[in-house]
């Protein structure tokens, strides 16, 4: 599915059975002004409790090219679905 609102908008994301579109809408799980408090171009992130990654990509997009998003999940079904 492609996310088409958000700081992910036009990124790529599989929706797993019961995470409804909120995530193609934009819906963020972490707050716009703790991300750009917090999260930096160049930044490395921990994304604990990864779900299934929607963090991860919004993340992503905040750290850029140069900085890096560590997720995990230790959930095995949870992380089965991890982006």
């Amino acid at each position: 599915m492609l996310i088409l609102r958000g700081p992910a908008r036009g990124l790529r994301y599989r929706l797993a059975e019961g995470m409804g579109l909120s995530v193609s809408l934009g819906a963020m799980s972490i707050p716009k002004a703790v991300l750009d408090r917090f999260v930096s171009r160049g930044s490395c992130v921990f994304d604990i409790g990864a779900n299934k990654g929607q963090s991860a990509l919004i993340l992503a997009r905040y750290v850029g090219a140069q900085g890096q998003v560590l997720s995990f999940e230790p959930v095995s079904w949870e992380f089965d679905h991890l982006v």
